[in-house]
């Protein structure tokens, strides 16, 4: 999801912005679990 998709659908530039706040944090998240996990780091190496 990039910013010039959601304003290809007619979303507003603060509107854009709280989703894009709100993906990041989402995303900041599973990747700080996935870190977390004793498993992952072993798994891709």
């Amino acid at each position: 999801m990039t910013r010039e998709q959601l304003k290809e659908l007619g979303l507003e530039k603060d509107v854009i912005d709280k989703i894009m706040d709100i993906h990041g944090a989402d995303v900041k998240k599973h990747k700080t679990n996935v870190n977390r996990s004793p498993t992952a780091n072993n798994r891709f190496h």
